[in-house]
């Protein structure tokens, strides 16, 4: 097998043992405290086959990417494994900078680990190019995760570029500026700032940080959104009646 097939061989089995444990034990690890807890399994199923004996699993620490690697015998190239959880009953959330910028060294391939803690809990992996849905811009543009995504319907599919290639960029946001122009509409003004204390949003709240001029609006969204700041801020309306 290959590393990447032992990978996939070590997180099946880990999905297994999860299934056999019940919501409310599993419901007790959160976040980067899952991180730990699936690091265990995986190290006690390596233990039980001999043929992935040897594998290191090593979580890696503080907000480097991914969270866990694996290294394997006599060999440099290692397989990350990025871990999701979601309280939600849903199979989307947010992924990490497009940039990058703290991705582990010699990081062959990367699989995504996805516990769903909401509703009936279950666990899907998936490799990470192949979960990848779209690009939002929060404080950062960052990856939208999706794992019921066909390999057709990535964001990678859309721009023609994989993701270890845009990785190797250097400006990986510049095949992505062209997607969210087209998107958006060319005249819109993306943006972002760069502050990583958001981790934990709702893809589905998300904004879309990107500015139109008022003229270009259509007539129709801008009657609407009159209408709303009518609604919300009344007291502005009120002040410039009088005024009058």
């Amino acid at each position: 097998m290959t590393r990447l097939e032992k990978t996939q061989l070590i997180l099946e089995r880990c999905r297994e043992e999860l299934k056999r444990k019940s919501p409310e034990e599993v419901r007790n690890y959160q976040g980067a405290h899952f991180e730990g807890y699936l690091a265990i399994i995986m190290r006690s199923v390596i233990d039980q086959d001999p043929d992935l004996i040897g594998i290191e699993v090593e979580e890696i620490s503080g907000q480097r990417f991914p969270d866990i690697v694996l290294k394997f015998p006599d060999h440099s190239d290692i397989i990350g494994v990025e871990v999701k959880t979601t309280n939600s009953d849903k199979w989307q959330t947010l992924g990490g900078s497009i940039f990058e910028s703290t991705r582990v060294d010699n990081v062959e391939e990367i699989m995504l680990f996805f516990a769903k803690l909401g509703g009936d809990v279950s666990y899907r992996f998936k490799l990470h190019e192949e979960c990848v849905k779209d690009v939002l811009i929060t404080h950062k543009p960052r990856y939208s995760i999706d794992m019921t995504l066909k390999k057709d319907e990535t964001v990678f599919s859309k721009i023609g570029i994989g993701y270890e290639e845009v990785g190797k960029l250097d400006n990986p946001f510049r095949p992505f500026r062209k997607y969210l122009k087209d998107k958006f509409g060319a005249s819109a003004d993306l943006w972002w700032v760069e502050d990583d204390r958001a981790e934990e949003v709702d893809p589905e709240a998300v904004g879309e940080f990107a500015f139109k001029a008022w003229p270009e609006l259509p007539a129709q969204l801008r009657r609407e959104k009159i209408a709303e700041a009518c609604a919300l801020f009344p007291e502005a309306f009120i002040w410039r009646l009088v005024t009058k």
